[in-house]
């Protein structure tokens, strides 16, 4: 990955975080799986240095460490049962996304003195009326949203000036833009597939309709 710089006026917030889109509703009716990552590379005292929790809908799923050892999960009914069936494989694309943003971090350059700023990832799929793969990161920088990502058609849009050094840099990654596009429109669209199955024999009214959201947050010693 190539070194990234950060818009001094981004350095507000000692955090960094990698952030997944929030416009997934295209299709309201439609689930959608949702990851929220979240990096801090300079957690203060009690601040809570890796803390992943999963979603549907506003119900938790999961909730573990970045260790992922101390993982606790819960049926769509929110009790908690004693595992989820493809959470092995998605622990090991969730240590390829964690990697991939200790490297971020580390090749990142500050003003002398100035601490990383939080770097917010969210990453969202579903799958569209046609039944085609559907997916959209979102990142931002200290809590304002810097730069979108539309993996379908690897698109970067951005939203907050400060982050225009990002965007030329990323944009011009062509293995962070490949890395990103695999997980949300390939990995993603598969665990949504078979998070659905539980989902079929639970009633409507209990669980609530709209979109899944899985959201994991992590935070990652600098």
């Amino acid at each position: 990955l190539e070194t990234v710089f950060l818009n001094a006026s981004l350095l507000c917030t000692p955090v960094l975080v990698f952030l997944l889109p929030l416009g997934v509703s295209s299709a309201r009716n439609a689930h959608s799986l949702c990851y929220n990552i979240t990096v801090n590379p300079k957690a203060r005292p009690r601040q809570q240095r890796c803390d992943v929790q999963g979603h549907v809908d506003d119900r938790m799923i999961l909730h573990c460490d970045c260790s992922f050892t101390q993982i606790s999960f819960f049926d769509p009914l929110g009790r908690k049962v004693d595992a989820i069936d493809n959470w092995a494989e998605q622990t090991e694309m969730l240590r390829d996304v964690v990697d991939t943003l200790n490297q971020l971090i580390s090749d990142n350059v500050f003003p002398m003195g100035a601490d990383p700023p939080s770097l917010q990832g969210r990453m969202c799929c579903w799958h569209g009326a046609s039944g085609g793969r559907h997916g959209s990161w979102q990142f931002s920088f200290g809590g304002q949203i810097g730069l979108l990502f539309d993996p379908n058609t690897r698109k970067w849009t951005e939203v907050h000036p400060g982050a225009s050094w990002n965007k030329t840099t990323w944009e011009n990654d062509r293995q962070l833009t490949e890395f990103l596009r695999k997980v949300s429109i390939g990995d993603c669209p598969r665990w949504l597939g078979k998070f659905l199955l539980p989902w079929k024999g639970v009633d409507a009214g209990a669980c609530g309709v709209g979109m899944w959201v899985l959201s994991c947050a992590m935070c990652v010693p600098g």
